[in-house]
């Protein structure tokens, strides 16, 4: 079975920044644009890790983590992040790592289309990809 993934955006309208700031409201990391999260959603789903995440999924897990490395990312070596305190946007840095949390819905791990809960770049340093299964 192949495993399709879709990028959907609940805030068509609204960039990083803002769908953050309203739906979190204290510090969190964003992503620069959505060229920029999808672009490195992309590549991170097809690295080795991505593709062992995506395979423990066709196997009925409900749901993964990914901690992966910027510089194991093929086009994304120079990505930035925005930190996002109470609303207000800090400066921009360099990106060390992102997160990435797939999963199923309710009662469709047998499915073919993965959820992403969430996905986002972070400034914490890591060596080499990790993934978890979470349930």
């Amino acid at each position: 079975m192949v495993t399709q993934f879709t990028i959907l955006s609940d805030l068509p309208s609204l960039g990083c920044t803002e769908a953050v700031t309203q739906h979190l409201g204290n510090t969190k990391t964003a992503f620069l644009s959505k060229h920029d999260q999808n672009s490195c959603l992309h590549d991170v789903l097809n690295t080795p890790t991505g593709k062992e995440a995506m395979r423990l999924l066709n196997s009925n897990r409900n749901e993964i983590l990914i901690r992966a490395p910027v510089h194991e990312l093929s086009n994304n070596n120079f990505l930035r992040l925005v930190e996002v305190v109470h609303g207000d946007r800090l400066e921009e840095q360099q990106a060390s790592s992102v997160v990435l949390i797939l999963g199923h819905h309710v009662d469709k791990a047998d499915g073919r289309y993965v959820h992403v809960k969430t996905f986002y770049p972070t400034n914490r340093h890591i060596n080499s990809s990790i993934i978890e299964t979470l349930h």
